[in-house]
């Protein structure tokens, strides 16, 4: 099913937003910004239930710290048969998240969450990764190239109700 809606978060020196035949949507930011203060920050409360919520940034390397920041509330909750989406990815800085990302599902089957840098990512303790449902665990996928450091407080569920399914993604590993 598509999704009800998307939001999207785009940091970069040149985006491309294309929309499909069936209206759906996908960001690519083609160059990376030169901008000292590059990047994605949310503090506040971005709710896409039944969507996607999409938070991107292409820096210059090492020209930015923190690419793609959350410390907010970023929910894309499941409606019915709407799993929802939650995606972070940072090219030429560090994810750090130490808000709520959360694709639960009361009513079906666990969103996705992906979280993605090429270079670090920090799961602070105050951070919680929600993709749990009702019927079925959703996915949650943490990939840093460089460091990935979950640090304890945090919580990172994607368990099912009908049983005791427990994934954290299909990859949860720093290379």
């Amino acid at each position: 099913a598509l999704p009800i809606c998307t939001v999207v978060l785009a940091s970069g020196a040149a985006t491309t937003l294309d929309i499909d035949n069936t209206g759906l949507i996908s960001v690519k930011v083609d160059q990376a910004t030169l901008a000292q203060k590059a990047g994605v920050d949310n503090a506040g409360q971005i709710v896409a239930d039944g969507g996607r919520v999409i938070m991107t940034a292409r820096t210059a390397r090492d020209l930015a710290g923190s690419a793609v920041n959350n410390s907010g509330l970023v929910r894309a909750q499941g409606i019915a048969s709407h799993g929802g989406e939650i995606e972070l990815t940072a090219e030429g800085g560090d994810v750090t998240e130490s808000g709520t990302l959360d694709a639960s599902n009361p009513s079906g089957a666990g969103g996705s969450i992906k979280v993605t840098a090429d270079r670090d990512i920090t799961i602070a303790p105050t951070a919680q990764i929600l993709a749990s449902g009702t019927t079925q665990g959703g996915d949650i996928s943490i990939v840093a190239q460089r460091n990935l450091a979950v640090q304890k407080g945090s919580l990172v569920d994607a368990h099912g109700a009908r049983s005791e399914e427990r994934r954290v993604g299909k990859e949860c590993r720093s290379r």
